[in-house]
Order: structure tokens, then sequence, then C-alpha cells
């Protein structure tokens, strides 16, 4: 029999509509590709070292993914194709599964770092890469880069280390007893792949990196220990690291020890910072309209500065909810937030998805920032903001702190433009209203003039979020 038009028309029909389907599966991840996303180049408070920070936020999926960038193009290869290899593997995983199978629980990629100095050359890089792209469970993985600044190289594990038994014998008797000792780790332990792993002949210690006073053996989830550890780190103080440590790396550290403190005398001169002396608000605030500003993600060395000096200039305060990671590169901007008489507030130490954490985890996270934040700013922070605004019982109960959400969002993540944000505040706030905002966007730092000029026009006394809520 012949086809007739209909067959035709309806082969066309099906042909056509299994294609938009396919496309519709995968047109959301297709345009993540080529879409620039909320990227920041920052300067960190590392001599040599500026902070990238790529974040996205997809209905069916969260990225957030920092790295640090130098001033040599080859070390920065190295570190960016890490980096695309992890993306590319999320984003490749996510589209294998499937976008409809993310509706109600978003996939999500967390790539941080945090930055250990070893000596004014070398300083070591531990990133944490958790990811979540269905299935029960995520991952965590952890990844070191050990660099000399000075001669713009990378140092392997095995070039600290030495490689003989009598190391290899005393360091697996070192890491076992730590981890059978360890009330975190023991419950956990396995001991056949911690002896597989010191033994392995191949082994090149790629996980192994410097501090300032130890050397520290990180391993990933379930490398050597059950996946509820998570990504254990034994410390071997540098006094009992003898037995392990090539001499060349023995004879860098007792150098380094000699100088220590007239280093840190030094260091401590140039980090003397004029004390900021804020304006005074008398202005009686009863029976007055009161607002809460609140600013998430930051500090950023040169767009929190300018939302600071825009606040002094309006007399106003405003609640900034800190990454950790953050408030470790840059802590003075963090104590001149307090001083200026703003409140600093805890968003976790990397922008996870608290609700995707065992509670040791989001323990650490918040125990981690507060501690920071403590450290720069003098106080203890009195509220936290979960990421994401993503929050549950186990998660409210976990972190032991009001958790602040808001109730004006004004999108300057997404629009990036300065009357888009002022338009959100005026159509949106009423009297008692937390407003989010970022402060590491330049178009959010910009467009503040106007929205502080509409809310005193309006009526409205801008406090911190402990002053609304009266905490």
């Amino acid at each position: 029999m012949k086809p007739t038009k209909l067959t035709y028309f309806l082969l066309f029909f099906f042909i056509t509509a299994g294609g938009i389907f396919i496309l519709s599966e995968t047109r959301g991840l297709e345009q993540s590709k080529i879409e620039p996303s909320n990227e920041t180049k920052e300067k960190a408070a590392y001599p040599g070292v500026e902070i990238i920070s790529k974040i996205e936020d997809e209905s069916y999926f969260h990225t957030a993914v920092h790295y640090p960038s130098f001033k040599d193009i080859e070390l920065n290869k190295e570190i960016e194709s890490y980096v695309q290899r992890v993306k590319s593997e999320f984003r490749e995983s996510v589209h294998l599964t499937g976008q409809k199978h993310f509706k109600n629980n978003p996939a999500y990629l967390s790539l941080t770092f945090d930055v250990y100095k070893v000596d004014d050359e070398v300083y070591s890089f531990v990133f944490s890469e958790e990811s979540y792209t269905g299935g029960a469970n995520g991952n965590q993985i952890a990844k070191v880069y050990m660099v000399n600044l000075n001669d713009s190289e990378f140092i392997k594990g095995n070039q600290v280390l030495k490689d003989n038994k009598e190391s290899r014998d005393f360091l697996y008797s070192y890491l076992k007893n730590a981890f059978e000792t360890s009330e975190d780790y023991s419950p956990y332990f396995f001991q056949e792949e911690l002896r597989s792993w010191v033994y392995d002949p191949d082994n090149t210690f790629d996980h192994v990196y410097l501090r300032e006073d130890s050397l520290v053996f990180k391993f990933s989830e379930y490398e050597v220990t059950a996946g509820v550890a998570g990504m254990p780190e034994i410390v071997i103080p540098f006094g009992e690291t003898g037995r392990v440590l090539n001499d060349k790396w023995k004879k860098n550290l007792e150098l380094k020890e000699e100088t220590e403190a007239e280093d840190e005398n030094a260091e401590n001169e140039d980090q003397e910072m004029p004390e900021v002396q804020p304006e005074e608000n008398n202005e009686a605030s009863e029976n007055k309209k009161q607002v809460a500003l609140t600013f998430d993600d930051g500090p950023h060395p040169r767009y929190t500065q300018m939302v600071l000096n825009t606040l002094k200039k309006h007399n106003a305060k405003a609640t900034f909810y800190v990454l950790g990671s953050r408030v470790d590169f840059y802590p003075d901007l963090v104590k001149q937030i307090a001083e200026q008489g703003n409140e600093v507030g805890n968003h976790s130490w990397s922008h996870k998805d608290l609700t995707r954490l065992s509670p040791e985890f989001i323990r650490e996270e918040i125990k981690q920032t507060n501690e920071a934040i403590e450290k720069a700013a003098g106080a203890a922070p009195n509220t936290v903001r979960p990421p994401y605004g993503a929050q549950n019982e186990t998660v409210k109960e976990v972190i032991g702190l009001p958790s602040i959400l808001w109730t004006v969002d004004t999108l300057d993540w997404k629009t990036k433009n300065a009357g888009d944000i002022l338009k959100q505040v005026k159509e949106n706030t009423r009297d008692g209203s937390i407003i989010l905002m970022h402060d590491i966007h330049q178009s959010t730092a910009d467009s503040l003039d106007q929205v502080l000029t509409f809310l005193d026009q309006e009526g409205y006394e801008l406090v911190t979020v402990s002053e609304l809520k009266g905490l």
C-alpha cells in the first residue's frame, strides 16, 4: 500500500514531536554551556593569587565553583583544565540522568578550595568537590595542588616524601593509629584499603600537602573510610615527620622555623588598619517603618567596599551574610563591615545545599564559618542564612541559630541591572521587609544609592536583621 498524505503528515508529526521532546530535555543544559555564568575575579589576601567564582542557579541544578588564578599562564592552564573536567563530568552526568529527574530535587556541584601558606613562596591549595547527580547519595572528591609561586611550578607529594620501606612502614603505622583512635573516623575505617594505599608502588601521594606547621594526608570519600566519614584528613605535626619528609624539605622547613617570629612581627606591623568611625544615627526609630537590607555571598574586595561607602553616605546599616571561605581571604573587610555598625551573618563555609549534607557536615559548615567571623569581626554571628534558602527541620536543628530568609528578592544576580533592582524594591518592599541582594556584583553596588534614596524618601529606617527581629 502506498503511503497517503495523512501517513506522511503523521510521520512528520511524530518525528517533529520527538525532536522537540529531545530538545526540551537537553535545552536547559545546552544553554548553560554557552550562556555566561555569574563570574567574578578578585584579588585575594595572598600575594600573586586571585579568586575566580562562577555561580549558576537554574531550576534543575545549582553550581558554585571557586578556584585560584595565578600570574603564570602554565599554572593557570593546569588549574583550569581540572576545573573544566569537573564541570564537564557534572554536566554529562546530569544530562544522562535527565532534567526531569531533578524537578523536585535539583542536582548540584560545589567546588571550593582552602589555601595554606607554607612559606613566602609555597602554598597548598586543597579542593573539595561535592556533587549530586541522582541516586541516593552525592559524591565527595578531594584534590590537592602544592605550588611554588616564585618558581611557577607545582610540587608533587612524592617530591616531599621519602620513598622507602621504612618511610612507608612508619606512615602506615601512624595513619592506622590516627584513624583507629579518632572518634569521627574509627567506626568507618577500612584498614585494608589504607594498607593498599600506603604500599601501592604507583602511589604518587597526590593528596598530600604541607601547612605552615604540619604535613597533611587528605582522602576522598570512600577511599579509606565509609562514605559517612566524608573526606577525612590526618595531620602529622612537623616534629613527627622526620622519617617521612625528605632532606630537602626538612631543611626548608627548619629554615622557615628559625625566621618565623621575625616574619610574624613584620606581618603584624603591615596589617595594622585605621579604625573606621561610622556616623551615629540618633534619629528616634519609634513608630518608624523598618526594613533590613541583606547582602549574600561576599565579601568582595571591590564591590563590598562600594556598598559600605554607600551605606555610610546614607547613615544606613545592613546585614552581610558572608561565606566562611571568603572571610578567610578578606578578614580585614569583614572587620570593617562590623566596625561600621553592620551585622555579619553566617552563609555557610562553601555555599553548599545544606539539605543534602549529613548533620555532621552541616555542623562543620556552620561552625567553621562562625569561628572565621568571630576571629575577623570580634563577635560570633547571631543568625544564619542557608545557601539557596534551602532548609528543612534537620538543618534548622543543627545550625542552632535563627535561620533568616527574605521577603523581597531583587533578582540582582539575574538581571544585573540597577534599574531592574530598584524596580523590585519599589514594587515589593513593605514595613518589616527583608531585602535580598548580593555584594559580589558591580550592578548591585551601583544600584544601592538609588535604592537607599527611595527607601529614605518612603520613610524607612535601615536596620540589621537582629534589630528587625528583636534578637
